[in-house]
């Protein structure tokens, strides 16, 4: 097989101008899997298209910025009573979801921990 034969499945649905549409389509705090509705693809296409495409994969990461930004306005807003019907206890689970790396709730903990033999213990029966 040289480098002429034809390549083997569908034809990809990826076309260069996603690059700028998807900045633009997040812009209103739509999801990634949203435009892959819009645009008709599955998320295993998206996920392939960023592995693929650099420029894509670029793109997508200026439309979260994007996205984010969106739901960080509106909360402002929100927050000093500019949003009626504003409801703070979904806005939160939306964000720790939507943007874990910003939002989730760190807890680390320890697990190293000094083990003592039992011959450390019996000076304590001493006293």
């Amino acid at each position: 097989m040289g480098s002429d034969s034809p390549k083997v499945g569908r034809p990809t649905k990826y076309k260069e101008e996603y690059c700028d549409y998807i900045v633009e389509f997040m812009k209103d705090g739509s999801s990634k899997v949203q435009f892959c509705a819009d645009i008709g693809i599955s998320y295993d296409a998206f996920l392939r298209w960023q592995n693929e495409n650099p420029r894509f994969h670029e793109s997508v990461k200026r439309a979260e910025l994007m996205c984010q930004s969106w739901w960080e306005k509106k909360s402002k807003s929100a927050i000093f009573g500019g949003v009626e019907g504003f409801n703070a206890t979904g806005y939160i689970f939306n964000m720790k979801n939507r943007f874990p790396e910003f939002y989730k709730d760190k807890q680390e903990i320890d697990m190293n921990a000094k083990v003592s033999s039992a011959d450390d213990w019996s000076d304590a029966d001493d006293s």
